[in-house]
């Protein structure tokens, strides 16, 4: 496999990897047809190799810019760039390029997000809504023109739809503090249309309320975006009522536990934590998190948005509880 990389063509590619160029061509550009055994020698190889497609003349062959749009609410959340790893080296292996934008937690700028986008011609766009309901408009626009596909948070069900079990990563989560003797619970979530956090409220309230019918009045939403403190004013109302608090993100979790720790309370002794993503921060902070699987939610997107059949879970991907010491004295 000594050769000069610059040279190495899809020709290459199908004898190192025994197999037909037609089945190198299927695997590159993420068509069916080929099993996963071949599918991933085949891209072992080509990265082996140092294999690049000449995207400029398969761009003028399909009249396609091999690009795709990914569009996310807040890269400052610690779960988006995660996201956005997968998703890049999902399109990696396709060679395929992915524009990116952030739309700052506000509709107006998705919105502008979008439309430039479009002007730059990509062929099919991934999104994950920054409102369950005011996103629902640029969607409509988009997928006038380009296959749409809606990763984590979904607005409207007019574009397909990839995210997870959020009612069963919620059970686990409680099934799980109830087994380490906790019985009182709390929830933060973020503001009222963010769709993962409405799905994540509802399973709380119905897998709590009856084993702790005052759970439904301690829920916090309506002041919580990333990154922001938890009012004082609504922690110390509840402080003597719970002795678990489920959050929708990591970076709230780390919050909470800071506000916590402030008055002089123990984490997990007197307060467990119970979180959602399981990014580098919740490892950093020891904090018991539920782990979404992501590289399924990119794979399954990407499939989508290209045409291809591909099998999701209709409740959505099953996520797994990892649990550290925030929620267990003996972890």
């Amino acid at each position: 496999m000594d050769r000069d990389r610059s040279r190495v063509t899809i020709h290459d590619v199908a004898r190192e990897a025994g197999v037909s160029i037609a089945t190198v061509s299927r695997v590159l550009s993420g068509s069916a047809g080929a099993g996963e055994s071949v599918r991933a020698r085949v891209l072992s190889v080509a990265q082996q190799l140092g294999y690049r497609g000449d995207s400029v003349a398969r761009s003028l062959r399909s009249r396609k810019s091999n690009m795709l749009g990914l569009l996310v609410p807040n890269i400052t959340n610690p779960f988006f760039p995660a996201l956005i790893q997968s998703v890049e080296l999902e399109l990696q292996a396709r060679q395929d390029g992915l524009l990116l934008a952030d739309a700052q937690s506000t509709v107006s700028v998705e919105t502008d997000r979008v439309r430039s986008m479009l002007d730059r011609r990509i062929d099919a766009l991934l999104i994950s809504p920054t409102d369950d309901e005011l996103s629902q408009a640029i969607i409509n626009e988009a997928l006038a023109q380009i296959p749409v596909v809606q990763l984590d948070r979904r607005a409207g069900s007019a574009a397909p739809f990839v995210g997870v079990d959020n009612a069963g990563a919620i059970k686990n989560a409680v099934d799980h503090l109830r087994a380490q003797g906790r019985s009182r619970f709390a929830f933060v979530g973020y503001s009222r249309g963010v769709s993962t956090s409405e799905a994540r409220v509802d399973a709380f309230v119905r897998h709590t309320e009856a084993i702790d019918p005052g759970s439904a009045a301690r829920i916090l939403r309506e002041e919580i975006g990333d990154g922001e403190v938890v009012p004082a004013a609504w922690l110390d109302e509840i402080l003597g009522e719970v002795d678990a608090i489920i959050t929708s993100s990591d970076l709230i979790a780390v919050s909470l536990r800071d506000s916590l720790l402030d008055r002089g309370l123990r984490v997990p002794e007197d307060v467990a934590l119970v979180s959602f993503d399981n990014t580098l921060l919740a490892a950093a902070a020891n904090l018991t998190s539920i782990q979404q699987p992501l590289v399924d939610v990119a794979r399954a997107g990407i499939a989508l948005v290209s045409g291809l059949e591909v099998a999701v879970p209709v409740e959505g991907f099953p996520t797994t509880l990892v649990v550290r010491k925030s929620s267990s004295v003996g972890a």
